[in-house]
């Protein structure tokens, strides 16, 4: 992958209660350290009173060191009782990837991971294990409709898990 293309930017992943304010508070707040917000998107669940944001901005120009971020967003974090993450473009992550036993599906993978889109490929017979108990432990399957047996010869599920801070799993 060519480093010069690579994004320097931060990303702010936000839940919490709804209320007023929030958008106004973070984009203050980002605008106070001089960032330059790329994307910025944002959905409320009001069964749920859950409001969720995603908003990206540009680190060149913004005045203060990440390093000190978790240090200066506390407070407005406390605030609306948030719970939030902070993602850098230019920390690869670390992707943990389990793929069945046909050739299409890691042929596919390696193929991103050599045109780039894969920074990083991190190989774990364990948790390719674990996958598979997960999978066997869910059966029975309920049967699948004839209409989509009929159209699609292969169905792929992907599951998502994310490690939180409180060193749990999430899964989306």
């Amino acid at each position: 992958m060519n480093n010069s293309a690579v994004k320097n930017t931060a990303t702010l992943l936000i839940t919490c209660p709804d209320s007023k304010g929030l958008v106004a508070a973070i984009a203050e707040f980002l605008y106070q350290h001089n960032a330059n917000i790329l994307h910025a998107d944002q959905h409320q669940d009001a069964e749920n009173n859950l409001f969720l944001m995603r908003v990206e901005w540009d680190l060149t120009g913004f005045s203060m060191p990440i390093a000190d971020f978790e240090q200066h967003f506390t407070a407005i974090a406390a605030r609306f009782n948030m719970e939030w993450q902070l993602k850098l473009s230019n920390k690869p992550v670390r992707v943990a990837i389990m793929v069945s036993q046909y050739d299409h599906c890691l042929a596919d993978l390696l193929h991103r991971h050599k045109n780039g889109e894969l920074e990083d490929v991190y190989k774990r017979q364990v948790l390719d294990d674990a996958a598979k108990q997960i999978v066997e432990l869910a059966a029975p399957y309920a049967r699948f409709p004839d209409d989509i047996r009929n159209e699609v010869d292969i169905l792929s599920i992907t599951r998502t898990w994310t490690f939180t801070k409180e060193d749990s799993l999430a899964t989306q």
